[in-house]
């Protein structure tokens, strides 16, 4: 018997899953509260997402949209969705250890795509920790690493932390693309 891959939008009812899975990919001083992710499940677009094989929740991808690319602090509670966001920050990806050979983390990262592709923002962006940035130039992610007060927030990631953006051709371009 198969168990199919579902991915799905996350909700406040998965944040206990979500902390669960947390403590199994993350050292303790990058684990954040659940005040924290609840925070970045107000906005009204779709952008973060629970993966999940059979019943059980293995995976999860939170983003937000941001006012400007660079990097949310870490153990935020108090985001505000913007009024003119540019961008859409993805702020965490993790999947069980057990789960990783089910493509549960291309699946989030594709629904992440879909969703910043018809959120008509112009870029993505992300933090990668944990020497994670080769994982991320593979889906065209590029180091933007900043300076200035960007850098203060980028450090509480952690000294091996880099900032990586994705631009996205232009809405009319993208439609375009598709024929529209």
């Amino acid at each position: 018997m198969s168990v199919s891959l579902a991915i799905r939008p996350m909700d406040s009812r998965d944040i206990r899953s979500v902390l669960a899975i947390q403590s199994r990919c993350y050292d303790e001083a990058k684990q954040e509260s659940a005040v924290s992710f609840l925070s970045k499940l107000i906005s009204p677009l779709q952008t973060s997402f629970v993966a999940e094989l059979g019943e059980d929740v293995v995976g999860y991808l939170v983003s937000v949209p941001v006012q400007d690319c660079g990097p949310l602090p870490l153990h935020d509670t108090d985001y505000c969705l913007p009024g003119q966001a540019v961008a859409l920050y993805l702020h965490d990806l993790a999947v069980r250890p057990e789960a990783r050979s089910f493509g549960v983390a291309a699946a989030l990262i594709n629904a992440y795509m879909s969703a910043l592709r018809s959120s008509n923002l112009s870029s993505g962006c992300l933090t990668a920790v944990n020497g994670s940035s080769r994982f991320w130039q593979r889906y065209g992610f590029r180091d933007s690493t900043p300076a200035g007060p960007d850098a203060v927030r980028l450090a509480s990631y952690g000294p091996d932390a880099r900032f990586m953006t994705l631009d996205l051709p232009h809405p009319s371009i993208r439609a375009q693309r598709a024929g529209a």
